[in-house]
């Protein structure tokens, strides 16, 4: 319960450092009898007090009549401390006070008729999907409601008032657009540190008062223990407000007073308490930052309604951005019907993209500029970009960098072999030599390669013949049925990918030479042939190198493997390079089909 009256000034005092503090003392013996009031209709009861229309004869206007229906002291004290307390808020938000008096024993004060609907009721309605509410209260309104309150709020608190029981339930929004905070019975009025007074009422949703003052899922955590209520107080409560007219559900629940008391401790952030709502991140964090269980982070009511007007400048300016993107999706959509009638026409598909582009940068869930991108995107123009052509031509430069450098651990691979002719024996040091001079000034040719890459095209020509050389006088020393058909497939294999399309041709007719140029010298009578057949057998008469058993079988095992584990490990790049590929473009794909998703799904 309240303690002594108030000693506060009957006046506000002029201040010139800031506002003055409210007076709310008073004396009943010197209230006025309201004899001229003519009480008409019951307009709400409440638990200690009733509200009538009246009419003021003198006036001749219509009014609320609010008027004590407590009989204790206490109750009546707290009943006028309250028209006191809203007289002397003389401001847009609140409803004023004309008159306060006594009748027929009660207390009673006059003020403003307000005709309009309850916070709480435009939310029902809006959960209820009620179009008419929908088509008035849209969620920029909402906001600018809500900036209202903290408005009111704020002229208070620089009055030393802190309201202790802001709820939807308490805000009254007028038929003209007036937003009133209503409902001051509970207002501490002094500095913060002033004690509250005992009762509790426990029905869920009503407005509890006495050491617990408030309604259970709207008061700050602060009040809901007991403590005293502050201006930061009444910035949490908003909070709550904020959060319910955001996501249409209510911050804290439960089914009595004491579940919702206990549930006001665990409120962490908007997120957690709603998950699924798509809320802008500058509101999220304005809405989390007034729910801080620290009553020193919160921002002030002043500052609460700031972040307000900050959030609603950009979603003004979120609406034009809405119609600069419709402006640029039409214009993509007008550009890309000449594109998809010409698909030569490269000029109109390049305009339709950059308009694209624009309006899913002011709006990234612009529904025409999604559905122009993707008929862009499954259609093919006719003539190749200039851009694709640089792109592909740069992946094929990586391409034939990377086959370069396989190239030289593949041929590196090849030096062992020397110390196994050697092992061999030498029966043409002539066509040795020539072998091994080949494979010299092939690894020259990779080594200029590897240091400026991208090969030239000269250069690759250089190399293809440099591989075919050595293959040839592989094919010359050894026979071109010994070894030679597989080496000369993996090296053909590894040429093509490593050569542009266009040098295909060039590969495949000179790696042929391989087996086909000394096999003609040998048909011909050139030279002497690599093979005789006697008695069904096939003999075989290498020019560089004798065949001992030993040292042949493992040349012929080394090289079978060696051109094996080349042949694979080319293979196995490449099926790398085509998962990678078809990876990105998976990828791809799903980036673009999220384009025309909506948050949440």
């Amino acid at each position: 319960m309240a303690s002594a009256p108030d000693t506060l000034p009957v006046t506000i005092p002029a201040a010139p450092s800031g506002p003055a503090q409210v007076d709310a003392s008073f004396e009943l013996r010197a209230l006025a009898d309201a004899a001229r009031l003519d009480i008409q209709d019951l307009l709400g009861k409440g638990g200690m007090g009733e509200v009538w229309r009246c009419r003021d004869a003198h006036l001749g206007r219509e009014l609320a009549l609010k008027t004590s229906t407590a009989t204790d002291p206490e109750s009546q004290l707290r009943f006028v401390r309250e028209a006191r307390v809203q007289g002397q808020l003389e401001h847009p938000g609140i409803v004023p006070v004309h008159e306060l008096g006594v009748r027929d024993g009660q207390p009673y004060f006059t003020m403003k008729r307000v005709r309009g609907v309850t916070l709480s009721e435009v939310v029902r309605r809006l959960v209820d999907a009620d179009a008419a509410t929908r088509a008035r209260f849209s969620p920029h309104k909402l906001l600018s409601l809500v900036e209202a309150l903290a408005r009111t709020l704020d002229f208070a608190h620089a009055r030393g008032v802190v309201h202790r029981d802001v709820k939807p339930g308490n805000v009254m929004l007028g038929d003209y657009g007036e937003v009133y905070l209503l409902d001051w019975g509970l207002a501490k009025v002094g500095r913060p540190g002033e004690s509250t007074g005992p009762d509790l009422v426990s029905q869920p949703g009503a407005t509890m008062a006495g050491a617990v003052m408030g309604t259970p899922g709207y008061m700050a955590p602060e009040q809901a223990a007991g403590e005293v209520a502050t201006p930061a107080s009444d910035v949490w409560s908003l909070g709550a407000v904020l959060f319910e007219v955001v996501t249409l559900q209510p911050l804290v629940k439960g089914d009595t007073s004491l579940e919702l008391l206990a549930a006001t401790h665990g409120v962490r952030s908007m997120r957690d308490h709603a998950p699924g709502v798509d809320v802008a991140p500058e509101l999220e964090a304005l809405c989390n930052r007034a729910l801080d269980r620290d009553a020193q982070k919160r921002p002030t009511a002043r500052q609460l309604a700031d972040g307000l007007e900050a959030v609603l400048s950009g979603q003004r300016d979120l609406a034009l951005r809405e119609q600069l993107a419709t402006l640029h999706a039409e214009r993509a959509k007008a550009a890309a019907g000449r594109a998809l009638r010409d698909d030569t026409d490269l000029a109109a598909r390049r305009e339709a993209l950059q308009e694209v582009g624009r309006a899913l940068a002011l709006q990234p869930e612009q529904p025409l500029a999604q559905q122009t991108f993707l008929s862009l995107l499954q259609s093919t123009p006719s003539v190749e970009p200039e851009e694709v052509t640089r792109e592909v031509r740069r992946f094929q430069d990586d391409l034939t960098t990377n086959g370069t450098q396989n190239a030289f651990f593949a041929f590196l691979a090849i030096a062992p072999f020397g110390l196994i002719a050697l092992w061999m024996g030498i029966r043409d040091a002539f066509a040795f030599g020539a072998m091994s001079a080949a494979w010299v000034l092939l690894m020259f040719f990779i080594a200029v390669m590897l240091r400026a890459p991208p090969p030239s095209r000269a250069m690759r020509f250089a190399g293809i013949a440099a591989t075919v050389a050595l293959g040839i006088s592989q094919s010359w020393a050894l026979g071109p049925f010994m070894t030679i058909p597989s080496l000369a497939t993996a090296n053909a294999l590894l040429l093509m990918l490593w050569v542009r399309r266009e040098e295909h041709g060039w590969v495949l007719a000179l790696s042929s030479l391989t087996m086909l140029l000394p096999l003609g010298l040998q048909l011909t009578g050139v030279v002497t042939p690599f093979y005789r057949f006697e008695h069904g057998e096939l003999i075989v008469v290498p020019h560089a190198l004798e065949l001992p058993p030993a040292a042949t079988l493992t040349m012929l095992a080394m090289a079978g493997l060696g051109t094996m584990l080349v042949s694979s490990l080319g293979m196995r790049r490449l099926r790398d390079s085509l998962d990678q590929a078809q990876r990105q473009l998976s990828l791809q794909r799903w980036t673009l089909e999220q384009l025309g998703r909506t948050p949440g799904k």
